[in-house]
């Protein structure tokens, strides 16, 4: 590729003047960069993904054990709290006591239901709708709350549970969101 006077001449212009100039860089060395850049941000961004699911399968499995007692151990209410807080974006993330209020009214109403894995599933998702509801369309935003609420109808909650459950997840959506007229910016 380079004939040897051109190879000596780019070794005496690195020496002498720091970095060669770019018109005398080859172009592999431009596509290794390229190449190597591409693959951390796949790396990245498949990390992510990972942990996304990964969080979201927690929860899931954390709702399932609901159907198991009575009344929700701590135990159980504080894995479905960090399972909600591992969902949360970075920069959107609710306070604690938010979640805490709706983990409280989720496990009261859910206690002893019969709540099969493809709800427990659905009620996740739902609840994951919300959490990255930061620049979403009211309609999907809504829609989320309004599955939230068919799905505890269909595992047997009473129907006034149930939209207390769905108004205390729009408050946590509202916190995420932002006001209705101003959408979410995100801190930095």
């Amino acid at each position: 590729m380079f004939d040897s006077y051109r190879l000596v001449r780019l070794q005496h212009d690195c020496r002498f003047h720091g970095t060669p100039p770019l018109h005398k860089v080859p172009y592999d060395v431009y596509m290794k960069r390229i190449a190597l850049a591409v693959l951390v941000f796949a790396a990245l961004v498949t990390g992510q993904a990972v942990d996304h699911e990964v969080a979201l399968q927690k929860l899931t499995a954390s709702l399932q054990t609901l159907r198991d007692s009575g009344p929700a151990p701590a135990s159980h209410k504080e894995g479905i709290t960090k399972g909600i807080m591992a969902l949360a974006e970075q920069s959107h993330r609710p306070s604690m006591s938010t979640i805490e209020t709706f983990t409280e009214g989720l496990t009261g109403t859910l206690a002893g239901k019969q709540l099969s894995a493809s709800q427990a599933s659905k009620l996740a998702t739902e609840i994951d709708t919300v959490m990255h509801s930061a620049g979403m369309g009211t309609w999907k935003f809504k829609e989320a709350l309004s599955g939230l609420e068919t799905t505890l109808n269909s595992a047997g909650a009473n129907a006034a549970a149930a939209k207390k459950v769905a108004m205390a997840l729009e408050l946590l959506g509202k916190e995420i969101r932002g006001s209705e007229g101003i959408p979410a910016r995100r801190l930095e």
